[in-house]
Order: structure tokens, then sequence, then C-alpha cells
């Protein structure tokens, strides 16, 4: 212990112990710098993160708004287009009732089957 002392107390061993503190004021201020500079870009992502949260939520809530339009749209595109087949159902049953009357069969021409058969296969297409 006491040769190390002596060591220190020599122009070499001053010189070796202000290298020796330097290397550590160096790695403590490099250490404090690298740390800082660490938690500068965590932070830095966190709010990232977050504007890219907040950015994705208001996004959702848009698209949700949009969707219940296109199904509020939809829906009353497909109570129009069942209506219009109600329609026609109807018109193409008073067609049928009227072609299977005995009025119709009284006045059977030829032209008459081919309309005949036309209805009923318009008929049987729109029951399906």
């Amino acid at each position: 212990m006491l040769a190390l002392l002596a060591f220190f107390e020599s122009p070499l061993g001053k010189l070796a112990g202000y290298v020796i503190i330097a290397i550590l004021a160096a790695g403590v201020l490099f250490g404090g710098y690298y740390a800082w500079k660490v938690h500068v870009q965590n932070q830095a992502m966190q709010e990232f993160n977050q504007k890219q949260t907040e950015q994705a939520d208001k996004d959702r809530k848009v698209f949700e708004e949009k969707m219940q339009k296109i199904e509020a749209v939809q829906n009353q595109i497909l109570g129009s287009l069942q209506k219009q087949l109600d329609t026609v159902n109807e018109q193409s049953d008073i067609l049928q009732d009227y072609l299977d009357s005995d009025e119709a069969k009284a006045s059977d021409r030829e032209s008459s089957a081919v309309l005949k058969e036309t209805v009923k296969r318009l008929g049987e297409r729109a029951k399906k």
C-alpha cells in the first residue's frame, strides 16, 4: 500500500493520477450525455406515438361515421329495391291470374301461347 502511495507522489505518479482522473471524468461526462440523449429520444418517440394514436383515433371515428352513412344509404336502396320487386311481383301475379282466367282462355290465339310462356317464365324468375 505504501508503495502505491509513493508512486502517486512521484512526478510520473501524479501524471498517471491526473490521467486516471481525466479518464473517469470523461467517462462520467460521456455517460451522462448518452443517458440524456437516450432520454430525449425516448421522450420524442413517446410524443410521436401519442400523436399517431390520436390521429388513428380521429381517423377511426371518421371511418365509422362514413360507414354509418353508407349503411343508411344501403338500407334506403334496399328498401326501394324491395318495393320495386314487390310491385313487379304483384303485376306479374295480376298478369298470371288474367292469363289463367276463363276470359283469357276463351280468346286463346296462337300469339297468346308465346305471351303466356313469356309471362310464366318472368313470373318464375321474379319469385326466385
